[in-house]
């Protein structure tokens, strides 16, 4: 099982690279759900996955997908891939990005 330590370094990492590399932070709602999830995750080890929307510009359209698992051998991801805006609507519409 990944330690708590290991959690931590995982969720800074991505905390510095969503803002280094993408300038982005809990001023958005997306973002601010995701770092809720991940502080939760790393607080219970709780293995957790889902998607999120962004619908704010400029990365509406996006999904924000996300694998925080506690198991050593399964890499974590946190992934913001292009966007697919039919899919990222819908999402939002229905509430099941959150």
């Amino acid at each position: 099982m990944k330690t708590r330590e290991e959690r931590e370094a995982f969720r800074d990492s991505i905390r510095t690279k969503f803002g280094l590399e993408f300038d982005i932070n809990e001023s958005f709602p997306c973002v601010a759900e995701l770092y809720r999830v991940m502080d939760e995750w790393v607080e219970t080890g709780q293995s957790v996955s889902g998607k999120i929307p962004f619908p704010e510009a400029p990365f509406g359209g996006r999904i924000i997908e996300y694998i925080l698992t506690n198991r050593k051998h399964i890499k974590c991801q946190v992934n913001l891939p292009m966007a697919d805006m039919k899919r990222a609507r819908k999402l939002y519409a229905t509430g099941r990005g959150t």
